[in-house]
């Protein structure tokens, strides 16, 4: 992956070629976050389109400041969740996102350098943060999110997936 750039061509027909590289890949990095937005801030825009497609968020705060550090991760369930979330978001104003926002900054997502849950676990369990009382800046996991099959069928209408994509999906979900 070059400098973890999100290629959605290799995303879409990853299942066909099997290419495990692109399939193992579930973890993003939300870029150029305006500080001023809170965990809850993202969390409302992410739901509004990717709520129960993702099993772990963490927005990095400053705790002096209070301030975020202009970058979060989110790790999405599946593969194929990252193609609606890439669209949603990559090169996007923040705002045309939330009316009160006056950044003119771009979101961009690409991957993150850890992925999957059980990575974002380790690198953050023994972290001074997951010590911190306040969970408006902790880290953020779902424990055991299934993946919604009727998400998976929206996508494969949306994308115009063929049979075989179907049948291979459903071969994970069970």
């Amino acid at each position: 992956m070059k400098q973890n750039r999100i290629d959605f061509n290799r995303i879409l027909h990853s299942y066909k070629t099997n290419d495990l590289e692109i399939l193992r890949q579930t973890t993003l990095m939300i870029k150029n976050i305006p500080m001023k937005f809170s965990q809850n801030d993202m969390l409302n825009i992410i739901n509004e389109q990717s709520r129960g497609k993702y099993d772990f968020f963490y927005l990095p705060i400053d705790i002096k400041t209070k301030f975020n550090m202009g970058f979060a991760f989110i790790n999405m369930t599946s593969p194929i969740f990252i193609l609606d979330f890439y669209l949603e978001f990559n090169c996007c104003r923040w705002i045309d996102k939330i009316q009160y926002c006056n950044s003119q900054k771009y979101c961009e997502i690409v991957y993150a350098n850890m992925q999957g849950i059980q990575e974002c676990h380790k690198e953050l369990k023994n972290k001074s943060i997951m010590k911190k009382n306040d969970k408006r800046i902790k880290p953020i996991f779902y424990e055991n999110m299934l993946i919604n099959p009727i998400d998976v069928n929206a996508i494969i209408a949306r994308y115009s997936f063929d049979a075989s994509f179907k049948q291979y999906y459903a071969t994970k979900l069970n």
